[in-house]
């Protein structure tokens, strides 16, 4: 019996050494396989806490005011643009030039006025032989011209026009004679925002004094 055990035993011994001596050496490495799908995100995790707020910084220094809420134009109107005297009643009468919308960027001066805002206008009229009035004038403004008459010049800010007329007292308006009439009237408009307009005021600005407005808003002045 014990052969018989002896003999099992060393059969299988046999073939585990055998099998053992038949290995041979380990195989080079295989390509890599193709890549597997992604996965699901994960469900985000709950939000952190917000961190303290960092201290306020220094306030800049205050810009100087700027003109974007202020705009001018400039126009004239020579002795042939006038209109015929139209009669409104006794001593009220005028010669009128409509402002072209051309000349304002299309701004109606009513309606600009009506929403608040400021529009100031400045003359110089020009008459042969008598130069210019010398400078720029606030509107409404009276003058006597070389030919010895009074004359004023008016903005009629409700019809977006311009009027001349003669006049003996500053106060009553008669029709005025193509021969009295200046060769020429310059004007330069001003539309101010109604908030530039306060801060002008605020400032003690004289809006008689064209140069003082302009250079309040820094607005070059070229028609000196």
């Amino acid at each position: 019996m014990k052969i018989k055990i002896y003999i099992v035993f060393i059969t299988v011994l046999t073939l585990v050494l055998a099998g053992i001596a038949c290995e041979g050496p380990a195989g080079p490495q295989g390509p890599p396989g193709e890549q597997g799908l992604t996965g699901t995100q994960g469900t985000p995790g709950p939000e952190g806490p917000s961190g303290q707020d960092g201290e306020d910084g220094q306030d800049g220094q205050d810009g100087q005011d700027g003109n974007a809420n202020v705009q001018t134009f400039n126009f004239t109107v020579a002795a042939s643009d006038w209109s015929n005297n139209l009669h409104y009643g006794s001593n009220n009468i005028f010669r009128e030039y409509f402002i072209p919308s051309e000349v304002t960027g299309g701004i109606e001066t009513s309606t600009f006025f009506e929403a608040g805002g400021a529009i100031v206008i400045y003359a110089n009229a020009n008459h042969t032989g008598g130069g210019s009035l010398g400078g720029w004038h606030l509107l409404p403004y009276m003058y006597r011209s070389v030919d010895g008459i009074g004359v004023k010049l008016i903005f009629l800010v409700g019809r977006g026009s311009v009027a001349i007329t003669r006049t003996t007292s500053g106060w009553d308006h008669i029709s005025i004679a193509e021969d009295n009439l200046p060769d020429s009237v310059d004007y330069r408009m001003i539309f101010i925002e109604n908030t530039s307009f306060g801060k002008m005021a605020e400032a003690g600005i004289d809006q008689e004094d064209m140069i003082s407005v302009l250079e309040f808003f820094g607005i070059e002045n070229k028609n000196q």
